[in-house]
């Protein structure tokens, strides 16, 4: 099975005009009287969090949010960063859902999330987007809404853009993107990286957060529906354990207290709240595919 990375160094190919904004300016997405509403529309339940205050298997709760993820486990750790590459899928959704394979860094109280999102709501269609999502001093949003959002430097890249080509299930080629949360040694500040040479494209100023350093870590996909059933994950079929048939997320690593690199991270545990729509196998040892280092499949069917 081969593998291809669908970012580079320049992410002008992602543009129209095959540059991106002129030479010392970012992109900022215009935002429309119609926006703000929606996004105001955003209650408590609709936005992205963490799994560690839910349980498995609770069938019985009405919840809104699933997982299927690996998941560092003990609170004593301390991280600087964690990186990924992402299996790229379009999962689909229903209006008043979303479906995201992401990074997630729990920095005490506030967290970071990065990765792919289909959300409706917030990109108005059904293709996988970038997405970031700050969660800082009880205020949040995804990508640059708001004034914890994330800080943009980069003017050939735009938080929200279509990641194009998405893999097919069956397919002999996968397609995958590169995906970092890193602190900085120096001041502090929160860097998401970017693509194949892990450019540094935004960052968060350390003053945002009450804690200097992440204590959690998970890698997988989170899934929500307002009421309906709830909507696929990855390719949306249960698992094989398969890069071919499977989503995945392969070279895990994360960046320790004292900024070395972790790409083993033989300390994680699987989580999934509900197994009648969603599966997770978590491993760092698969002898089918020995280059990959720690890979986590993931996905299903949701209609929970």
């Amino acid at each position: 099975m081969r593998e291809r990375k669908t970012n580079n160094t320049n992410f002008g190919y992602l543009w129209e005009n095959g540059v991106g904004c002129p030479i010392g300016t970012v992109p900022i997405q215009r935002v429309t009287k119609e926006d703000l509403l929606r996004f105001d529309s955003f209650g408590d339940n609709h936005k992205p969090r963490g799994s560690w205050n839910f349980t498995t298997d609770d069938t019985n709760s009405d919840n809104q949010h699933h997982f299927a993820v690996a998941r560092t486990v003990g609170q004593d750790k301390r991280f600087n960063g964690a990186t990924m590459e992402l299996c790229l899928t379009a999962p689909k959704v229903r209006p008043n859902q979303f479906s995201a394979s992401r990074l997630h860094i729990q920095i005490g109280s506030d967290f970071l999330q990065t990765g792919f999102t289909v959300n409706p709501t917030l990109y108005k269609d059904d293709q996988p987007r970038t997405f970031v999502y700050t969660n800082s001093g009880g205020k949040s949003c995804y990508n640059n809404d708001c004034d914890v959002g994330m800080i943009l430097v980069r003017q050939d890249f735009h938080l929200g853009m279509a990641l194009l080509p998405v893999s097919v299930r069956g397919a002999k080629t996968t397609h995958y993107a590169i995906f970092g949360l890193i602190k900085d040694q120096i001041n502090g500040n929160w860097w998401l990286q970017f693509g194949n040479a892990a450019e540094e494209v935004g960052f968060w100023p350390s003053s945002r957060f009450h804690q200097s350093s992440g204590n959690l870590v998970e890698w997988g996909g989170e899934a929500y529906s307002a009421s309906q059933p709830s909507p696929q994950m990855g390719y949306g079929y249960f698992l094989d354990a398969s890069m071919r048939y499977d989503a995945y997320i392969k070279r895990i690593s994360v960046i320790d207290s004292f900024n070395n690199i972790d790409r083993k991270v033989a300390y994680t545990e699987k989580f999934v709240d509900d197994t009648r729509g969603y599966q997770v196998v978590d491993d760092y040892n698969i002898p089918a595919y020995p280059e990959v280092g720690h890979i986590i499949f993931y996905g299903g069917p949701g209609n929970i």
